[in-house]
């Protein structure tokens, strides 16, 4: 990218001349969604909503759509759910409704966390997995873990009050994790 710069003469303050000013390129590059690395991306990404209110100890998480869930899968059909726990204890578990075939699921589905102080947020972390709820020959549904995402809370900054709004890639679930 070139600007022009007008550079007076000091010797003859009518005559002006013009010389191309390169500028260097931005150094920070931007991660967008699009972005990401397909290859770290085969589980999939979730959109999701953080909020902290301080004056009532409450976190509020709204869980807000998926993308490209399960495409190392052949299966068509992903029938999604989204569960959260606060970790460490696994404590106030809960669950957003099943989307039904869908690979890019729209859950626009809150959820709030009560008992969060200000000072537990240095030690708490967020475990959001997604879940594939499938009927089996016996009508019972088993669920499969599609990924999941370990969110510790204390590096996000939640003590203004503002709303956080972020892309995460699925991780897969460790061998060792219940």
């Amino acid at each position: 990218m070139f600007l022009l710069q007008v550079i007076s003469s000091e010797s003859d303050c009518e005559t002006d001349s013009i010389k191309p000013l390169q500028l260097e390129k931005p150094k920070t590059v931007l991660m967008t969604k699009n972005s990401f690395d397909p290859k770290q991306t085969a589980l999939g990404e979730l959109k999701l909503s953080l909020q902290y209110f301080s004056s009532i100890n409450q976190i509020g998480l709204t869980i807000i759509k998926a993308d490209n869930l399960a495409s190392h899968l052949e299966t068509v059909d992903i029938n999604s759910s989204v569960q959260v726990c606060i970790m460490p204890g696994k404590s106030q578990i809960q669950t957003s409704p099943t989307v039904k075939s869908d690979r890019t699921p729209q859950y626009d589905h809150s959820m709030v966390f009560s008992g969060i102080t200000t000072d537990s947020l240095v030690s708490l972390a967020l475990r959001i997995r997604v879940c594939n709820k499938t009927v089996t020959r016996s009508s019972f549904t088993r669920t499969t873990i599609l990924g999941q995402i370990l969110l510790p809370l204390e590096p996000l900054s939640l003590g203004s009050e503002e709303e956080v709004r972020m892309w995460r890639n699925l991780q897969p679930k460790a061998e060792h994790q219940v």
